[in-house]
């Protein structure tokens, strides 16, 4: 009995992750909507609705006992996907004092934010009540970035040692103002240069290779299941209703990050 049961498991987690056997569950559920459940069997599973979730879970709950079910959605990451993306140059250098021209050169300026967390574009507005206090999975975080170009460390040439440019994520309350704006509101308020406030600091997301003259794409993907232990607290521990910042940075002088094009695809789980 108890190695049916894994078998079940199996099966379904092969079933719902790759989409190879949806033909015989549409044939097993006669009262659904088979051409709904079609379109959403064509689609990645990054790309699906919580609708077609819901449905998906439905349809696992018609063989299994219910209890199962979201640890199998689990294993097949069956989850909601919510992405924020930007193409815009930024330089950022390890600038001390600050004039008003100077507003954004300054590290720890936020180059990206996600959308609160539990919101979803073209989804209700009360859509964040529906997936839980802690619903993060996974977070990608995707840059195209370089240093600045040169160095007096040959050695240290096209690798990630000794190289001070590097991105950061900040988790920060929607009513919290980014750095550029807390720097932006002592400008206005000041006749001349200011000294700059500590910016916040977060968790180190990627660093650029040294002195690497191309523009490189970084990944970085961080899940509840990493092999990291404080890696999975950070994505477990992520609530509702939070943002997360990216953040860019350059540490002494001389030093300078380069920014062309960032995105961050934030994974929900909405069946618990």
């Amino acid at each position: 009995m108890f190695e049916d049961l894994l078998l079940w498991i199996l099966g379904f987690i092969l079933v719902y992750r790759f989409f190879s056997y949806q033909r015989i569950l549409l044939s097993e559920a006669s009262q659904i909507d088979r051409a709904a459940m079609e379109n959403a069997a064509a689609r990645d599973s990054q790309q699906l609705t919580r609708r077609d979730i819901y449905h998906v879970a439905f349809l696992l709950q018609q063989k299994l006992p219910p209890e199962l079910v979201p640890q199998i959605m689990e294993q097949a990451e069956f989850w909601l996907k919510s992405s924020v993306s930007i193409d815009q140059g930024m330089e950022i250098s390890d600038v001390r004092m600050i004039s008003r021209r100077d507003e954004y050169l300054c590290p720890g300026v936020t180059y990206l934010s996600t959308l609160p967390i539990g919101e979803h574009p073209g989804e209700e507005q009360n859509g964040i009540a529906l997936v839980g206090k802690t619903p993060v999975r996974k977070v990608v975080f995707t840059t195209v970035s370089q240093d600045q170009g040169w160095s007096n460390f040959p050695d240290d040439h096209g690798t990630d040692r000794g190289c001070w440019t590097w991105f950061e994520a900040v988790v920060r309350d929607p009513t919290q103002p980014v750095y550029q704006d807390t720097v932006r509101l002592l400008q206005e308020r000041s006749d001349g240069d200011i000294t700059l406030p500590p910016p916040p600091v977060g968790r180190e997301v990627s660093r650029n290779l040294h002195a690497l003259r191309e523009w490189k794409n970084y990944s970085t993907a961080w899940t509840v299941h990493h092999e990291d232990e404080q890696t999975r607290h950070w994505v477990g521990t992520l609530e509702r209703g939070k943002i997360i910042d990216l953040t860019v940075w350059a540490r002494y002088p001389g030093w300078r990050n380069r920014v062309r094009s960032a995105s961050i695809d934030v994974y929900l789980a909405v069946v618990r």
